[in-house]
């Protein structure tokens, strides 16, 4: 804030300016230390601003400011906004981001000598059923995760980055994708744990389209909503879930008062969805996954992935016509045999079967390569079957 600027404030709030910029503002501070002054003033304020003080006064903090990605923000001001601009009862960013703030000695005045904060000295309490570790698995290992989890979490991860204008594998994909299947997914909940936004927030405050991978400004309110939401499952009871697992909200809000909750909706559901789909969580408590990422076990992570997920098919299956069958997750190296000598015709998971494709060759696929293929698997380890 200018001289000048405090200058104006001060004239306005009947106070004789000083000469000094550092007078002006020990002046202005002086002023807003008694609330008998603040409340003289407020009451003779004009309508809309005395209800946009007083509204402000008992809202609490502000939401978090949003995300301006081009352009700049309006200069349109709420009603009654400009009249405590003037006086130093809200104040605002220099550029005009974000909403106004009220000053505490301001929010405190209005609020009166009888006001305290809310205070609940135990967590809320939470609906809770029975669950056994056998629907934890299941529910942990069948949802099917986002894209938009995927793009963020794998981006996080190193296993994207920026190309110009658009988004390529980076060598760490390559590596990435040569591994199993349970190594490949333990890499996507620790990169979500520490995510700092929201990736499955499809839309911003005005309904606009959100696309992803942005590159939005760290948000350190995000990473403590997912910390408080590990935490707070955490302390339910062993062998017991949440009924609806958006009753977790208020929980959650207990232990991490600061985090940032869902813009609508329940509070904290984003991120409680984002779980369930990595399957953190699940029946409304931490699954084994959950445990270890809470705990920051890497180790113990891998091996509970290794239980859960099947490794990946390194064999094909030869049918009638000429059709390859995997039944699985085909290996990267498998993968990209096929790809190069067949062309893909079907892929599917029916049920808890694992998912099967299928390729069959056409007259030109097998020019597509030119050398010979050795086995894929040593005896034994045959993990596929033939589907007709």
């Amino acid at each position: 804030m200018t001289s000048d600027e405090l200058r104006g404030m001060l004239a306005a709030l009947d106070v004789k300016p000083p000469g000094s910029k550092a007078q002006r503002l020990a002046a202005r501070v002086e002023h807003h230390s008694g609330p008998e002054r603040i409340l003289s003033m407020v009451a003779k304020a004009p309508a809309a601003a005395r209800k946009l003080l007083e509204g402000r006064a008992g809202a609490g903090p502000a939401r978090p400011t949003r995300l301006i990605m081009f352009g700049s923000p309006g200069s349109d001001l709420e009603p009654g906004a400009r009249w405590a601009l003037e006086r130093g009862f809200l104040v605002q960013d220099r550029h005009r981001y974000g909403p106004a703030r009220m000053p505490a000695e301001v929010a405190l005045a209005l609020r009166g000598p009888r006001w305290h904060a809310r205070f609940q000295p135990a967590p809320p309490s939470v609906g809770l059923v029975s669950i056994t570790s056998r629907d934890v698995d299941r529910e942990a290992s069948a949802d099917d995760a986002v894209v938009r989890l995927t793009l963020e979490t794998a981006y996080a991860a190193g296993l994207l980055a920026r190309d110009g204008d658009r988004v390529a594998p980076t060598e760490a994909y390559d590596a990435w994708a040569e591994q199993e299947p349970p190594e490949q997914f333990a890499v996507l909940p620790q990169a979500w744990r520490n995510l700092p936004l929201a990736p499955t927030q499809a839309r911003d405050e005005d309904n606009k389209a959100l696309p992803a991978l942005v590159g939005a400004p760290p948000c350190n309110g995000c990473v403590q909503a997912r910390h408080g939401l590990l935490a707070a499952s955490a302390r339910l009871p062993a062998g017991q879930g949440a009924r609806i697992a958006s009753d977790l909200g208020p929980l959650v809000a207990w232990y991490r008062p600061l985090a940032d909750s869902s813009p609508d909706g329940p509070p904290f559901a984003t991120v409680i969805r984002e779980a369930e789909l990595l399957g953190v969580l699940a029946r409304g408590a931490l699954s084994a996954i959950g445990i270890h990422l809470r705990t920051g076990d890497a180790e113990g992570l891998d091996v509970e992935c290794r239980r859960l997920l099947p490794p990946a098919t390194a064999t094909a299956r030869i049918g009638a016509g000429l059709t390859a069958v995997v039944t699985g997750t085909p290996s990267a190296r498998l993968a990209s045999l096929l790809e190069s000598v067949a062309d893909r015709e079907t892929s599917r998971c029916g049920g808890s079967a694992p998912a099967a494709s299928a390729g069959p060759w056409t007259p030109a696929a097998p020019a597509r390569t030119s050398q010979p293929t050795s086995p894929l698997s040593p005896p034994g380890r045959c993990h596929s079957r033939c589907r007709t």
